[in-house]
């Protein structure tokens, strides 16, 4: 995908080697491609599995929390593609076949306190409009509770493969 980018790049710049304005054309490009493929593919597959409002409002609740923090990336896009596909795939099955108990409010105030203290930003107001909005999905939509609190766990998940990196790359 990187070198695909890359050669599109220098097309649209029309330049005829990588320079810093093909290289940022390139990095745009990239992001595009690879996350309207993952996308592309992630909704076919709820599709297929007759969960395309699930995969919506998952989608709602995760993209605002996981564009806000730093987190977990893989290297390569086809490691990203397939997990990324799999996770949203799990995660909509979850919202659409698994009935919702009310032992899970619990767990979001786990989960919500891990995922503060592992962000690097640590924003209270966030945490807390979160949890806001948790609370009145009860009453409203249990899927949107869940999605909500499916959310904030593959994004700590998320957090702490980061950390895991972090701890374990080797430095020179």
């Amino acid at each position: 995908m990187h070198k695909l980018s890359q050669k599109l790049a220098i097309i649209i710049t029309n330049s005829s080697y990588l320079d810093d304005m093909s290289e940022m054309v390139s990095y745009s490009l990239e992001a595009i491609l690879t996350t309207s493929i993952t996308a592309i593919s992630a909704f076919l597959l709820t599709a297929y599995t007759d969960c395309v409002l699930e995969y919506l409002i998952f989608n709602a609740c995760f993209i605002p929390i996981r564009i806000r923090h730093k987190s977990f990336h893989f290297k390569k896009f086809i490691q990203c593609f397939i997990c990324s596909n799999l996770m949203i795939l799990l995660c909509c099955l979850i919202l659409k076949y698994i009935p919702y108990h009310n032992t899970v409010i619990p767990l979001l105030f786990i989960f919500l306190t891990s995922h503060f203290y592992l962000s690097i930003e640590r924003n209270k107001f966030e945490t807390f409009f979160i949890a806001i909005i948790f609370t009145l999905s009860l009453f409203f939509n249990k899927t949107i509770s869940l999605a909500i609190l499916l959310s904030v766990s593959m994004n700590t998940i998320l957090m702490l493969g980061r950390l895991y990196n972090e701890k374990n790359i080797k430095h020179d």
